[in-house]
């Protein structure tokens, strides 16, 4: 017997801003002002773009923020699918459909200390473990690669963390060029 489809939300498109180069936060509130289901860090929704498509994208808002969901959507300047049907139809004030969130990538409840990992767009899921563990008071590290400054999503956010050492940001290209040595970083990790 396979699982029950997620139940489909009413929401309102409230918000659309600029993340980085080519990707926009979406932000969605109720209809009636009323409270969201809640969410854990690394939850995802599935987002009914249109035209038939549904798409899953993670939540990057604060889980602890129960008035709106955020989704960072990455628009391929080639993309044939969801993003960029998206892209051409999503309007501000209209209402779409959005399924519950669930949760295939939760945290680690015993974890005594959190290495994340992320890279460019996928960063989104993270940025809400983020605003968890730091709720929990819990230490975490955060590894971030971008190919350059300009496409960091979350970059003030981000930037804020690197100065008191929770983050580490990585790039690839341009005169930051400071690439993650996987193996080095993975090698000092201690259990726990």
């Amino acid at each position: 017997m396979s699982p029950a489809p997620p139940s489909l939300l009413d929401l309102r498109l409230t918000q659309i801003r600029y993340a980085a180069q080519g990707i926009s936060i979406y932000t969605f509130e109720s209809t009636d002002g009323s409270l969201l289901p809640a969410f854990e860090a690394g939850a995802h929704v599935d987002l009914h773009v249109g035209n038939g498509l549904i798409r899953q994208y993670s939540l990057c808002s604060d889980p602890a923020d129960r008035l709106r969901y955020e989704l960072a959507v990455l628009h391929h300047p080639y993309g044939r699918g969801g993003s960029a049907a998206w892209r051409d139809l999503a309007r501000c004030g209209e209402t779409y459909k959005v399924s519950a969130p669930r949760n295939l990538f939760p945290l680690a409840a015993d974890a005594t200390d959190t290495l994340l990992l992320a890279a460019g767009i996928g960063v989104t899921p993270i940025v809400a473990m983020v605003y968890e563990l730091e709720r929990r008071q819990a230490p975490y590290t955060l590894h971030y690669c971008a190919k350059s400054t300009a496409s960091m999503v979350f970059r003030p956010e981000l930037e804020q963390r690197v100065v008191h050492g929770k983050v580490e940001l990585h790039f690839s290209e341009g005169p930051q060029t400071h690439r993650l040595n996987l193996a080095e970083l993975l090698a000092t990790q201690t259990p726990g």
